[in-house]
């Protein structure tokens, strides 16, 4: 296979930019790049899937598929509902992408069965891609958060400690420990009260990413909405590598060539400013944590939440994560990936204020 395709190419989708009048709410005027939400504006959330209506598309897509897709169950979430793992392809190199983590960041979930749906069609496109790949992806990790719509898992035991909220539950992107007595919880007592690691979906992306053994891993998630100083345009998606000085060199060296892929990919077809995100060392962090067990890992966040996207928006950002999953996927399978140029990563720039609407 010579040639990477482009999901946008592939199924037809065409991302219309908007250039309504916005004014960031600074010392500056905002010039928008895609849909925005106004106040009065009608937010649905008819469109995205629930737990019963994600089993039911996965089964259907798996079943369609004629064999293309393999669905399995990673694991169980701490209220029990299953944790899906879906596999397409036989290539020699395994990647992994995962959704979710974060029970009211919807869309990553939304594109991920956008992309099993392409890659289970069988066309020859495909095809090359996949006698080159595999791809696992969890479309999503916190199948309880997404019922109640909340960043957390749902665990009324949650303790008062950093990374979680007494009585209501873990942020489960803080609990991806590839050697639990490193932890701070761990450590608080010597194991006594938490031997183990108490958020079981961060459990099941482990599990899942010791027993595939990815090439890398990207995680999807949404953040607030900023801007670039440099030129006033909103930022639509923010990217990061492992920032832990415990990652191993050859995965950081992986993972920015990865943004590189992401960024050049984005910005050739110029609907989404692209920065580089803020983010921290902190070891537990998916990240971070991939990073240090040897894979190319990478933080992709998309502007929005539950309760700040519209259908406009919502359509869009999705099929922007839909972009960079199949940039990613494509890329690996004809190399191109491995050929990427770092210092394009590195020269990304940097997230701006954030926008106070």
């Amino acid at each position: 296979m010579k040639k990477k395709i482009s999901i946008i190419t592939a199924l037809g989708l065409t991302m219309v930019l908007t250039t309504s009048a916005t004014i960031y709410a600074g010392e500056k005027p905002l010039k928008p790049n895609g849909p925005w939400i106004t106040e009065t504006q009608n937010v649905s959330l008819s469109s995205l899937h629930n737990y019963e209506e994600l089993t039911k598309t996965l089964k259907q897509i798996e079943k369609s598929s004629k064999g293309a897709m393999e669905l399995t169950v990673a694991g169980k979430s701490n209220q029990g509902r299953d944790i899906y793992l879906a596999k397409v392809g036989n290539g020699p190199k395994s990647v992994m992408v995962i959704t979710q983590q974060h029970g009211n960041e919807p869309l990553g979930t939304e594109a991920a069965l956008e992309v099993l749906k392409f890659l289970s069609t069988g066309n020859k496109t495909v095809k090359d891609i996949l006698n080159e790949v595999t791809v696992y992806i969890i479309p999503r990790v916190n199948v309880d958060g997404t019922e109640v719509q909340h960043r957390y898992n749902v665990d009324p035991t949650a303790p008062k400690v950093s990374y979680a909220v007494e009585g209501v539950g873990y942020d489960m992107n803080r609990w991806h420990w590839q050697n639990w007595e490193d932890s701070p919880l761990y450590k608080k007592d010597g194991g006594k009260t938490y031997p183990t690691n108490p958020v079981p979906e961060a459990v099941a992306v482990l599990n899942a990413y010791k027993e595939i053994k990815p090439e890398w891993v990207i995680d999807l998630h949404h953040q607030g909405t900023y801007i670039n100083e440099e030129n006033g345009n909103m930022i639509k998606t923010s990217i990061l590598w492992p920032t832990d000085p415990k990652a191993k060199p050859e995965a950081v060296e992986l993972s920015k060539k990865m943004c590189s892929v992401i960024y050049s990919d984005l910005e050739k077809y110029g609907f989404a400013e692209v920065s580089l995100y803020d983010g921290g060392a902190y070891e537990g962090i998916a990240r971070n944590s991939y990073g240090i067990a040897g894979s190319g890992s990478v933080l992709v966040e998309m502007r929005g939440n539950m309760q700040s996207l519209g259908q406009k928006s919502s359509g869009y950002l999705t099929k922007t994560f839909m972009e960079v999953m199949m940039s990613l996927i494509s890329s690996t399978a004809d190399g191109s990936l491995y050929e990427a140029d770092i210092s394009i990563a590195e020269n990304i720039p940097e997230t701006g204020p954030a926008i106070k609407k």
